[in-house]
């Protein structure tokens, strides 16, 4: 509605509760998203902009602002830093075979899908 009402984009932050019957570390029932609506004024890659820009800035401004809580985490939790240009990425125009059913298809080839997911180390 808010973008029917003239507002090109909007961002909400909070918290989400999902009533799934999944039983894996990799599903959580409750957790704080990040959920935004844009207008698309040509394609959809006009989104992945977007995410892109947020992930990577998101990122930069926690190693820049949150040493200390940073290096507390890697005591607890030790992990390998990121690889700049491998570990973060955005595949799009998935098969549309593996898509849900009300992903558009692309309009050059049906086979492919207008979708796209983020992955960082290999999840999606």
């Amino acid at each position: 509605m808010a973008i029917c009402g003239d507002l090109g984009r909007v961002f909400i932050v909070g918290p989400v509760f999902r009533a799934e019957d999944s039983n894996t570390h990799r599903h959580l029932c409750e957790f704080t998203g990040l959920d935004f609506e844009m207008e698309i004024k040509e394609h959809y890659s006009e989104v992945m902009d977007i995410v892109d820009y947020v992930f990577v800035n998101m990122f930069n401004k926690l190693n820049e602002r949150c040493q200390e809580d940073l290096e507390a985490i890697k005591k607890q939790y030790p992990f390998t830093p990121l690889k700049y240009g491998t570990e973060f990425y955005i595949l799009h125009r998935y098969p549309l075979a593996v898509r849900p059913f009300y992903t558009m298809p692309c309009p050059d080839n049906a086979l492919y899908s207008n979708s796209f997911d983020v992955f960082i180390r290999g999840r999606r």
